[in-house]
């Protein structure tokens, strides 16, 4: 019975504990636990550039005050930033956790995420340049994960280096899909942008719900989920979830680009649908540029062809897609008057009879020119 007795009364003790401890909140050796601590501190940053190097001698530092959870608690900080104060969803990074009251932030990581945010809003090179960076911190107990309060907004202009980049681009890129060549089984190569590494086009017809796939070689098979960016400037109705998805029959221009991302490990994947838009440049028609007197009528089905005007004149033809590049970038030609063969980083200086005469597709006046994107042949007649 004593035992029995006694395990009664320290449980009773035990359990009794924090009553006694709230009785006594006046007793500096009993503080109370506040899991709703106010806002904090955290130091403003200087005005100067922070200018971020690789090798990390400038990096920058936060320092803070600790919340007050009623005593000196373990706590850990994490740190988003954000290029504006309203640190939306999908325009904030996280940095990471830090423990202390003060933490220097990796150049390397802050870098990434910089670049990473200013890249999803400019174009072009951003090594050297400064961005506006805001830093939102956030605290909470380490023991429990309770009590999260947030600091004070703080902001610093932040000068990005060039992230070394380690992935290769590819050097090719293929569609596979329910319209390409044999169902889910042809692997069509793109075109090479000529000049332009990671860059890639083809002319496909999709027909009303076809889906497909891309990747960088035969039997990578990619999906959407790896598409960073997609642009549906032919209004063709794109979607996905595992296969992309064409949600309007006909003809279009399909882009793939493929540059490093932020950290410079991987690939980030543009897909850009454009209207199918083909023209005749230069000689014959004298017009060095995209002229829509001088356009391809386009067909409405699968193997029907593209449909030049009339030449005005017997000399060399210049054939073009319309990419949002120059147009020698997307630059073909009927070989033998036959076979539709593209430019694609030849390494011509001008045009592609410097491959040889049965490059230098040519007509006469009146002729059209004829092509069947499908099987990749053309005529002249």
């Amino acid at each position: 019975m004593k035992r029995i007795t006694l395990y009664t009364l320290l449980a009773a003790m035990t359990l009794g504990a924090p009553l006694f401890t709230a009785c006594d909140s006046d007793r500096d050796d009993n503080p109370i636990l506040r899991t709703d601590a106010t806002t904090f501190t955290v130091d403003e940053l200087g005005t100067a550039p922070y200018v971020l190097t690789a090798e990390g001698d400038n990096q920058l530092t936060l320092s803070c005050t600790q919340p007050d959870y009623g005593f000196p608690a373990a706590v850990t900080y994490s740190v988003d930033i954000c290029l504006n104060d309203r640190f939306e969803e999908g325009k904030t990074q996280a940095l990471g956790e830090y423990k202390g009251h003060s933490f220097t932030l990796k150049n390397k990581d802050l870098n990434a995420a910089v670049v990473k945010l200013w890249q999803a809003e400019n174009e072009g090179d951003y090594a050297g340049k400064d961005a506006t960076v805001y830093f939102r911190v956030k605290a909470r107990l380490s023991a429990n994960n309770s009590g999260e309060t947030t600091g004070n907004l703080v902001h610093a202009t932040v000068r990005m280096f060039a992230i070394p980049v380690t992935v290769e681009l590819p050097e090719a890129m293929y569609l596979v899909g329910a319209d390409i060549g044999t169902a889910w089984s042809t692997w069509q190569p793109l075109v090479a942008v000529t000049g332009l590494p990671g860059e890639f086009w083809g002319m496909f017809y999709f027909s009303e719900g076809g889906e497909f796939k891309f990747g960088k070689f035969e039997g990578d098979w990619t999906g959407y989920g790896a598409i960073k960016s997609l642009k549906d400037e032919a209004d063709a109705g794109v979607t996905g979830s595992d296969n992309i998805k064409v949600g309007k029959a006909g003809w279009y221009i399909v882009c793939i680009t493929a540059k490093a991302n932020a950290t410079g490990d991987n690939l980030d994947y543009t897909m850009t649908f454009l209207r199918p838009e083909v023209y005749l440049i230069a000689a014959p028609n004298g017009t060095w540029g995209y002229d829509d007197a001088w356009k391809f009528t386009v067909p409405a089905t699968r193997d029907g062809e593209f449909v030049s005007p009339a030449l005005a004149g017997p000399d060399m033809l210049r054939i073009a897609v319309k990419a949002g590049q120059d147009w020698w970038r997307t630059e073909f030609t009927l070989k033998s008057g036959k076979e539709i063969v593209y430019r694609a980083n030849t390494g011509v200086g001008d045009n592609l009879s410097e491959l040889g005469p049965e490059y230098a597709a040519s007509g006469s006046k009146g002729n059209k020119v004829y092509l069947n994107f499908a099987n990749g042949t053309g005529s002249i007649k």
